[in-house]
């Protein structure tokens, strides 16, 4: 059985998060995202099987009840884009909200793929 390679390219899943991201923030206005990077590229960690998001808002001081609706929404607009296809699971793009260090984490629960630059 061959098994197809799943890459992105950082750069593309840099542009699919910012995408997202945007769309979500017009749906969700009331949020108060943390400013990108320096030099415009959206800032995101990338964890197999656990999480590939942003530190998008400070907590405690955010609700994590619309934390939660973000993420949905997030993913939803993330899954519209076929550049992340390599990293859904079962062809889904799942959300995933992960608090710690001060931070709410929003992004999506990515699958096996190589990230290449």
């Amino acid at each position: 059985m061959t098994r197809s390679a799943k890459t992105i390219s950082v750069s593309q899943l840099q542009t699919a998060i910012k995408n997202a991201l945007d769309a979500t923030k017009k749906t969700h206005p009331d949020a108060k995202i943390q400013p990108a990077v320096a030099g415009g590229a959206e800032a995101f960690f990338y964890r197999p099987y656990w999480i590939c998001g942003g530190p998008f808002f400070p907590y405690p001081g955010y609700d994590l009840n619309k934390a939660t609706e973000f993420a949905a929404t997030f993913a939803g607009n993330l899954s519209k884009d076929p550049a992340v296809a390599p990293l859904a699971i079962d062809g889904k793009i799942e959300p995933a909200v992960y608090v710690t260090g001060g931070k709410v984490t929003v992004g999506f629960v990515p699958g096996e793929a190589s990230i290449t630059e």
